[in-house]
């Protein structure tokens, strides 16, 4: 996995999928109102942002800079079953 992509549909639907295509995150709403849902997450998973520029840094920073980010826990995943083969 190299990173991920940004879907844009419309200014209330955007999703946020791996280069692989999964999809980790969805954003819906609209102007005041932009609600990010974590694709990979059961409980707790979605959180309300006033507009779609600070829900899109919100996603890059779960991505990109959390240690144990989505994106990560995917690629550790991948790379475990690498290994079992």
């Amino acid at each position: 996995m190299r990173g991920f992509t940004v879907s844009y549909r419309n200014p209330g639907h955007w999703d946020i999928y791996t280069f692989d295509s999964k999809r980790l995150f969805k954003i819906r709403g609209g102007p005041g109102t932009f609600e990010v849902i974590d694709e990979q997450k059961t409980e707790n998973n979605s959180i309300i942002f006033k507009t779609i520029s600070s829900a899109m840094s919100y996603v890059c920073d779960e991505l990109m800079f959390d240690a144990d980010t989505t994106l990560n826990r995917i690629l550790k995943k991948k790379i475990n079953d690498y290994k079992s083969l």
